[in-house]
């Protein structure tokens, strides 16, 4: 719970080299010092993100919490909760962070696309010399050139077309879907919808769906028509799935009163079947696991870490996961997300037990024999019971909150089932 007067002092732990090997301690201390946001504290986080003698999940945490800073927050970066920050304008921010940028840069490629953000974010032109060696490097990550390229765009960068074009030729197909966004943005559309097009015809998965959402970007009728067309194959049942929830939002994001009245009428009948894996089926496939894999580790509002596990790393009040996309079919990955009370995994079933003295208890049978039942409560305690002293025994619901979709767009849903499917025994290695 927290202890609002201790805050300050919390805080005060960022720099201490003695805590950085305790995760969570640190965890907490950067959410101490975004939540009271000053300046100097901006920098201490910053320092701290820049620090190669710190881990590397701390060191992220870190950069994302300076990204945030003056964005403020509706949750708790550690437990999740509604503790809302406002957004605020912190004077001389910049300066405090500016110097610490080279450090981020210099670490994992997670961390490295993290700062790059951060310099996107604050207007932090500096780096505009990195940005471009990061970019040309063919050795980086993909999203490490993404998110570089995406800067130099956010930076007004000189030359940002010829980079632009560089990138559409790119051998990656992340790259290249990144390139032809960006070309979209600077090229007439006549010049650029025929190769938008092609990339729909043709391309990798993710270089179709970014060409589908590029065209409801554009406002030529081109574009427009095209988007009806595609409307029309999705109506008859013969559009690529992988696209599906791409051409969805395409349509209801591009402002065209026709496409819009159609995604509208889809949300519409969505929202009333019955059955969830109907109801969610554009979140099925065509996901991206990297983006997945940030969710499940990262997102405070999915908090799937807290119960699940993977490769050890973890809570353990639900199922382990590291094999779960050898054991399960997305159907059943979908399904478990949107509507977890379907098919409670075995073993996870929970129980409600009203005792003699007028408690209850909720958790999973963990064991049980004639005399004791041993509950699993939620934070993971174990809770052993005298079998004489229940008095009425039922069956519960999931431990998986009900609620968690409502905490993740459809595209969250369709990454968090890529990424789930992608587990075969060895856990994806952290970026």
């Amino acid at each position: 719970e927290p202890i609002d007067a201790l805050t300050p002092a919390l805080a005060a732990l960022i720099g201490e080299r003695a805590h950085f090997g305790n995760d969570a301690l640190m965890r907490r201390a950067i959410n101490a010092s975004f939540r009271l946001g000053d300046g100097d504290l901006a920098a201490a986080v910053a320092r701290l993100a820049a620090d190669a003698t710190a881990p590397s999940p701390v060191r992220l945490e870190a950069a994302r919490a300076v990204k945030d800073w003056n964005a403020g927050a509706k949750l708790d970066r550690v437990l999740g909760s509604w503790r809302p920050v406002d957004a605020r304008d912190v004077a001389g921010l910049v300066e405090h962070i500016k110097p610490h940028i080279g450090g981020m840069l210099s670490g994992s490629d997670e961390l490295r696309g993290a700062a790059i953000e951060l310099a996107s974010v604050y207007g932090i032109s500096d780096v505009v010399p990195t940005l471009r060696d990061l970019f040309g490097d063919r050795s980086q990550a993909d999203a490490t050139r993404v998110s570089s390229l995406r800067a130099l765009r956010a930076l007004q960068a000189e030359g940002l077309r010829e980079t632009a074009s560089a990138a559409s030729a790119d051998p990656r197909p992340l790259v290249r879907a990144e390139g032809l966004a960006l070309l979209a943005e600077l090229l007439p559309a006549a010049e650029i919808v025929p190769r938008l097009l092609a990339a729909i015809e043709g391309g990798s998965i993710i270089e179709r769906q970014s060409a589908v959402r590029v065209l409801g970007r554009l406002k030529d009728e081109a574009s427009l028509q095209k988007l009806r067309e595609f409307w029309g194959e999705l109506a008859a049942g013969r559009l690529d799935p992988a696209i599906r929830l791409d051409l969805y939002e395409a349509a209801r994001g591009s402002g065209e009163a026709e496409l819009v009245r159609l995604a509208e009428e889809f949300e519409t009948q969505r929202q009333t079947e019955a059955d969830p894996l109907r109801k969610f089926s554009m979140a099925l496939v065509g996901g991206d696991a990297e983006r997945g894999r940030d969710i499940f580790f990262g997102r405070s509002e999915a908090s799937c870490l807290r119960c699940h596990s993977i490769g050890g790393a973890g809570g353990i009040v639900g199922p382990e996961l590291t094999r779960i996309g050898v054991d399960k079919q997305r159907d059943y990955l979908l399904e478990a997300i949107v509507a977890p009370n379907a098919k409670i995994a075995k073993g996870f079933e929970t129980a409600v037990l009203l005792m003699e003295d007028g408690k209850v208890h909720t958790g999973i049978v963990k064991a049980e024999d004639d005399r004791v039942v041993t509950l699993m409560l939620s934070d993971g305690a174990l809770l052993r019971l005298s079998q004489s002293e229940i008095e009425e025994r039922a069956q519960g619901k999931s431990g998986m909150p009900e609620d968690v979709v409502k905490q993740l767009s459809l595209s969250d849903i369709r990454d968090l089932v890529e990424f789930l499917s992608a587990l075969r025994g060895t856990p994806p290695p952290a970026k």
